[in-house]
């Protein structure tokens, strides 16, 4: 009896994974930068700033994964608070919008400091609105040259993690689900 159920179980635990595998949404990222120079406040440096201001954030027209093939964009200005993860917002009609929900700071060094931004992206008409509310992250550094009293200047990579469509996560759920039963009837 228990060959029975072992065998539906494992064929739906390969299955699953083998649909996992294909169908997820694509990996992707995008250079931004600002064409002016960024500032700061709250801190007598960028290393202990808790607000910043980006004033001209652009991409280039180099993106990989999803964003192979999106035109360079003009974001605008925008601006963070270090304090309030959901501070920052960006985006247009042809790249979507990225909200922010928490704000990390990476590391920090004499002159520089690095964050990562994560929050929640959807696409724009460039794919035809494909990806809709996924886990996307800023990774944002600034730099101070000379360190504590000269220009700023900033780099960042946008990026969207690999990660299954909705339904083939509910695949994997019920598969594991699966799996834990098995184990319990076994006992």
């Amino acid at each position: 009896m228990k060959l029975k159920i072992i065998i539906p179980l494992a064929g739906l635990a390969v299955a699953a994974t083998t649909v996992a595998q294909a169908h997820t949404v694509a990996q992707g990222s995008v250079s931004l930068f600002d064409t002016e120079s960024p500032s700061f406040s709250g801190g007598s440096d960028i290393t202990n700033a808790s607000n910043f201001t980006i004033n001209d954030y652009q991409s280039n027209n180099e993106g990989l994964g999803v964003f192979a093939g999106l035109p360079a964009q003009d974001f605008g200005s925008l601006s963070f608070s270090t304090n309030n993860g959901a501070s920052l917002t960006f985006g247009n009609a042809v790249f979507g919008t990225f909200t922010s929900s928490q704000i990390v700071q990476t590391s920090v060094a004499v002159g520089a400091v690095s964050y990562n931004v994560i929050g929640v992206y959807s696409s724009g008409t460039f794919d035809a609105d494909a990806i809709v509310d996924q886990g996307a992250s800023l990774g944002i550094s600034f730099t101070e040259t000379p360190a504590f009293n000269g220009s700023v200047s900033d780099s960042a990579t946008f990026s969207t993690p690999a990660i299954p469509e909705p339904s083939v996560a509910a695949l994997s759920a019920v598969s594991g689900l699966a799996g834990l039963l098995l184990l319990r009837r076994r006992k």
